[in-house]
């Protein structure tokens, strides 16, 4: 299947819900939108730009609420997280995340809900979670092997894994040891990573 629909623009990142529908944040346009497809391709389903600036990644939860990471925006300019609630047919956000951000560049959720923000400028990953309204970061990842982190994916264990674009690494986090420091760190055959995916 490809996507060639003309809204699709400076595609920055992709994301899956669990009826196969397909959304992407398109950056090319400033300030941006994020657009759904059907499994099948075709026309949007659903365009998003009320709150969009500069969105940087996309990512959907189990109840089809959408978070996007705004690389513009936000408190000085450091861009946000905002969701879109299905309930009200994503017309707008529901929640802006400001606090801790740092020109996001990639969101991930775990299976609790939690959302996780990989902070390229503070190189940082920081966590929210959904109990609170996704309010203040609970924890922040700030390890030394953290380098400029563009891609962020989590598997079924909640292990963060992290693609850094600043030393060609991937490194993995593990919530045993309190994602103090990597478990795994992943060097060859990388060159400038900006993206992961773990299959689980």
């Amino acid at each position: 299947m490809t996507f060639n629909d003309p809204s699709i623009a400076g595609p920055n990142g992709v994301a899956v819900d669990a009826n196969g529908n397909v959304y992407v944040a398109n950056g090319g346009s400033p300030p941006g939108t994020v657009t759904r497809y059907a499994p099948t391709g075709g026309a949007p389903t659903l365009t998003i730009s009320s709150g969009v600036n500069g969105p940087g990644d996309v990512v959907v939860d189990a109840n089809a609420n959408i978070f996007v990471a705004n690389v513009n925006g936000g408190n000085n300019n450091n861009g946000s997280v905002v969701e879109y609630s299905a309930s009200n047919s994503h017309s707008a956000p529901v929640v802006v995340i400001t606090n801790g951000i740092s020109d996001p560049q990639s969101v991930a959720l775990d299976n609790a809900g939690n959302l996780y923000v990989a902070n390229i400028a503070s190189n940082t990953v920081t966590e929210y979670a959904a109990s609170n309204g996704y309010s203040i970061p609970i924890s922040t990842l700030s390890d030394a092997s953290i380098n400029s982190p563009d891609g962020l994916a989590l598997d079924g264990s909640g292990n963060v894994y992290v693609a850094n674009s600043g030393n060609n690494t991937v490194t993995r986090y593990s919530s045993v040891n309190g994602y103090t420091t990597p478990t795994l760190t992943i060097s060859t055959g990388l060159s400038v990573p900006c993206n992961i995916y773990v299959v689980h």
